[in-house]
Order: structure tokens, then C-alpha cells, then sequence
């Protein structure tokens, strides 16, 4: 069908949904090569539909989406530099979103994600000075919306994960132990909060745990 219509905008988009949900199984089963087929085609479709459609959001957002499972396939197959691509096209399609959609909650999101997976690429290729530029705007774009949005837990959990993000890489690379300190408590803080709100959340508990591991 998606061939043979080769300029609607529903059905390519339908037959993308198909292929991200088998290769989203075949990630979850440990087949990335096999995912990668999958998502190969997704990111063809997505490639044709986006750059006729700049205004569409949705198309553009599917195509950030698209590029991020290929990058989530490289680094399955311990490809960081293959990765990196991919997360840079994320960031490039995520800002230029985030910048025409300011108060956007979910497009600031994405955009924020975007950073954090160039900051764990970074990492991965051992470049931690990297990685704090791309953590410092995680945190930057978090931050902001931590501070608009005070009862979002989901958005307060991310704030916190960025500040302990920063302060575990201060860490690890050496840097402001100081800074690293201040970063993680606030983090802890953050999550003290949301657990006086939901004290039976596991997830919270862990991850309270893991930052508390830091200090």
C-alpha cells in the first residue's frame, strides 16, 4: 500500500507505525540487527514524508523519533560513533521544534531527551567534556520546566536525574567534587519530595538509592 502512494502522508505514516512496533519488539528481544531492518525502512519513510511536510509536527517529531531507535540500534551493537549520527539529526529536528514551539511541555521534553542521549554517546566514546556541554543543557531545559510545572512528577524526576547526571560525571571525570556534591543532594531532595508524596513508589526508592550510592 505505502508503495503504491508514494505521496500520501496517512498511509506511509501508518506502514512507519508497523515497522517501529515490530522493530521496538525485536530491540526488546535482543535482535538489533533484525531491529534494524525494521527501523531502517521507519527512517526511509519518515526521511520522505518530513522534509515535504517542515510545518507538520507530528511528521517532524516521527522523524526525530525515527533517527533515535536507529541511534538506540547502534549503541545496542556498540556502535557509538554510528550513534552519534543519529542522536545529532534527533537534536537538530528536537531544537528547531523546541524553538518555534516554546511553551510546548512535550516538544521541550523531547528536546531535553536529545541532549541527555548525546551526553551518554559522549560517554561512551570517552568524552566527558562532551558530555557535561550536552548534561549542563539537559539540565538547563529541565530545570525550566521543573520550576513551571512543580506537581508534574514525571518532570520533577527528570529535573533530578539531570542534576545527579552532572554531579555523578563531576565524578567520574575528575571535576568539582564540591559541585558534584550540591548537584546530587538537590537531586535527592527533588526525589525526597516526590517519595513524601508517593512513599510507596518503588521506582523512586531506587532511584533515591542509586544517587544516595554517590555521596
Amino acid at each position: 500500500m505505502a508503495q503504491a502512494n508514494p505521496h500520501s502522508q496517512k498511509i506511509p505514516s501508518d506502514f512507519a507505525l508497523s515497522n517501529a512496533k515490530r522493530s521496538d519488539v525485536a530491540l526488546a528481544l535482543g535482535q538489533p540487527q533484525e531491529a534494524r531492518k525494521f527501523f531502517e525502512k521507519d527512517l526511509s519513510l519518515s526521511h520522505t514524508l518530513a522534509p515535504a511536510n517542515p510545518d507538520a509536527e507530528q511528521i517532524q517529531r516521527d522523524w526525530a523519533v525515527a533517527n533515535a531507535k536507529m541511534g538506540d540500534v547502534a549503541l545496542a551493537l556498540g556502535q557509538p560513533q554510528e550513534a552519534r549520527k543519529f542522536f545529532e539529526k534527533v537534536l537538530e529536528i528536537s531544537q528547531t521544534l523546541a524553538q518555534a514551539n516554546p511553551h510546548a511541555e512535550q516538544i521541550q521534553r523531547d528536546w531535553a531527551v536529545a541532549n541527555s542521549r548525546l551526553g551518554d554517546v559522549a560517554l561512551a566514546l570517552g568524552q566527558p567534556h562532551e558530555a557535561r556541554k550536552f548534561f549542563e543543557q539537559y539540565l538547563a531545559i529541565t530545570q525550566t520546566l521543573a520550576q513551571a510545572n512543580p506537581h508534574a512528577e514525571q518532570i520533577q524526576r527528570s529535573w533530578a536525574v539531570a542534576l545527579a547526571n552532572l554531579g555523578i560525571l563531576e565524578i567520574q571525570a575528575d571535576g568539582d567534587r564540591t559541585r558534584a556534591r550540591a548537584l546530587l543532594e538537590q537531586a535527592i531532595t527533588i526525589i525526597e519530595e516526590r517519595l513524601a508524596i508517593n512513599p510507596h513508589s518503588a521506582d523512586l526508592k531506587q532511584l533515591i538509592d542509586a544517587m544516595r550510592s554517590w555521596l
